[in-house]
């Protein structure tokens, strides 16, 4: 996870653009990982207020773009909210379809030991008071 705060750019730094070695070094930090999750937080709390789920091949290929023009052997990579909802997709909050009656959708896996292959059980969250039922055995 990359945070900020809303209106601010999600931040990766001490990346090397020189020499070679470093800044492969540097890129594989990114590309190590199968996703990356960029979190804002609304301005002075700790209420997420959006995360985008970015590949980093994308991510990569952009931090590339920015050391390639940086005249700095160590540079901060930043990723602007404009950048980051063009390249990735928007994973909370999620909006709901039509016939919800709540505004969010929240996904839960199936718990059961069952080795069978179970479809996803969706759930519309209202209230703690839902979510907290949710904890619950599924019927």
């Amino acid at each position: 996870y990359l945070t900020c705060e809303e209106g601010g750019s999600w931040q990766i730094d001490r990346m090397f653009s020189q020499p070679n070695e470093k800044r492969v070094v540097s890129l594989s930090r990114i590309l190590r990982n199968e996703k990356l999750c960029f979190a804002s937080f609304t301005r002075g709390t700790l209420d997420v207020a959006v995360i985008y789920e970015v590949s980093p091949r994308a991510a990569a290929e952009e931090a590339e773009r920015q050391l390639d023009v940086s005249s700095n052997e160590i540079s901060h990579i930043s990723f602007s909210n404009s950048w980051t909802s063009t390249h990735g997709t928007k994973v909370w909050p999620v909006q709901h379809d039509e016939g919800c009656r709540h505004g969010w959708l929240f996904h839960l896996p199936c718990t059961s030991s069952s080795k069978e292959r179970h479809p996803a059980v969706f759930h519309d969250i209202d209230t703690i008071e839902d979510l907290l039922a949710l904890q619950a055995p599924l019927p």
